[in-house]
């Protein structure tokens, strides 16, 4: 196998930069992923560091609750769309009602598209503490 993008099939380390929370997600995928991430436990910034440790995993089995890129399923590009524009509402950048279809198709020809890194949760229970490592 010769994968296209660097971190394909890796494992990579995300940290928080505000609470420094650290996971270690896995690529699933040849395809490229997000720099930042939005912290599952206190909302801040949360980009791919390390990248020189990124471990190329393609056989990798996930642990329960580990986070792993996928690619946005097709039957999911729609309602993504739709909950993006519907995030605007009561802001400034609310979509009116008339051109929402219009915004929503625009969406998924341009940012919803197939191959988009999409993160998910290996099931199973892990147990998660909301402290982080002091070091």
């Amino acid at each position: 196998m010769n994968p296209q993008h660097a971190e394909a099939f890796c494992l990579m380390q995300y940290e928080c930069l505000d609470c420094g929370r650290v996971e270690i997600f896995w690529n699933s995928r040849d395809g490229v992923t997000p720099f930042y991430i939005t912290c599952p436990v206190c909302g801040g910034d949360m980009p791919h560091t390390d990248w020189g440790d990124d471990t190329y995993a393609p056989d990798y089995v996930p642990e329960p609750g580990q986070g792993i890129w996928i690619d946005l399923p097709e039957s999911l590009r729609r309602p993504m769309a739709a909950a993006r524009v519907q995030d605007f509402d009561g802001s400034e950048f609310e979509v009116p009602e008339a051109q929402r279809a219009e915004v929503i198709q625009e969406l998924i020809d341009t940012e919803f598209v197939p191959g988009v890194p999409f993160l998910i949760r290996w099931p199973g229970r892990k147990e998660v503490s909301d402290e982080v490592d002091p070091d």
